[in-house]
């Protein structure tokens, strides 16, 4: 991932994933799937850079939380029985596409918060070794209480 250059540079190679997000917007995420707000209520998602619209976002609140929290919930059995090499591979699926996809998150994350991209690129190494230093632990969670 070689996420650097001017800022014209790299605006010109976030327009086609931002065109994407402004396209879709930005729902929640709830048993896999994304979903508006209860409310169907949303925000507008500006850039710090240059005040211009990156996207709408969905405007969760409580009952939104409340939807995911149980979702989660009745969730977690069927992960915990997942044997421990089985989780361990698909948190190491989730660190290699963060990594396949890491100049498009480095350059949406720089024009969303305004941080400079030589940050937002480690910040996506980062996540990425995150989801692979918790996978190599799963064979030591103890009845999916560790992890």
């Amino acid at each position: 991932m070689a996420a650097t250059g001017t800022l014209n540079e790299n605006l010109e190679k976030v327009t086609p994933f931002r065109e994407r997000i402004a396209k879709s917007g930005l729902k929640n995420i709830v048993n896999g799937r994304s979903i508006p707000a209860l409310s169907n209520k949303t925000y507008n998602n500006q850039s710090p850079i240059d005040n211009s619209l990156l996207c709408t976002v969905a405007e969760g609140d409580a009952a939104d939380i409340d939807l995911a929290a149980q979702a989660a919930h009745d969730a977690f059995p069927a992960w915990a029985a997942l044997p421990a090499k089985q989780r361990r591979d698909l948190l190491y699926r989730v660190a290699d596409l963060i990594e396949a996809h890491a100049e498009e998150i480095a350059l949406l994350e720089s024009i969303d918060t305004g941080q400079p991209i030589r940050f937002m690129s480690k910040a996506a190494v980062r996540a990425a070794a995150n989801f692979r230093f918790f996978a190599d632990r799963v064979e030591s969670a103890n009845d999916g209480l560790a992890l």
